[in-house]
C-alpha cells in the first residue's frame, strides 16, 4: 500500500478544499490590508500544489485562478489603469498554471509507473 494514496478519503473532499481556500484567504487579507504585499510565491502555491496532487487538472486550475486573484494587493487596482493588472494576472495565472501542468503530468507518471 501506498504511504500516500492517490484517492483521497470521501469525508476529505469536503475539508481540503475548505482548508485549501483558507489558505489562500491568508495571504489575500494581508494583501488588501497591509501596505507591503505578500510577494513571496509559497503561500499561494501550496493550496495549489496541494489540490492539484489530490484532486487533478481541474482543481489545481480552479485554484490557480484563485490564487491569481489573492495575489493581487488592494491598493494596486486603485492607483493602476486597467492593463496593468491583467498583465500582471495573465503572467501570474499562466506561471500558476504551468505548475498545474506539470504536476498533473507527474500525478498521471506515478499512477501508470508506481512508485
Amino acid at each position: 500500500m501506498s504511504r500516500f494514496p492517490l484517492t483521497p478519503h470521501r469525508n476529505a473532499r469536503t475539508i481540503h478544499p475548505c482548508l485549501s481556500v483558507i489558505g489562500l484567504a491568508l495571504p489575500a487579507v494581508v494583501n488588501h490590508s497591509s501596505y507591503r504585499p505578500v510577494t513571496f510565491i509559497l503561500p499561494y502555491l501550496l493550496p495549489i500544489i496541494f489540490m492539484t496532487w489530490r484532486y487533478g487538472m481541474t482543481w489545481g486550475f480552479l485554484f490557480a485562478g484563485l490564487a491569481t486573484v489573492a495575489a493581487i494587493p488592494g491598493e494596486y487596482l486603485a492607483n493602476h489603469n486597467i492593463e496593468q493588472p491583467s498583465r500582471a494576472g495573465i503572467s501570474t495565472y499562466l506561471t500558476f498554471s504551468a505548475i498545474v501542468a506539470d504536476l498533473a503530468l507527474a500525478r498521471v507518471f506515478r499512477q501508470n509507473h508506481g512508485n
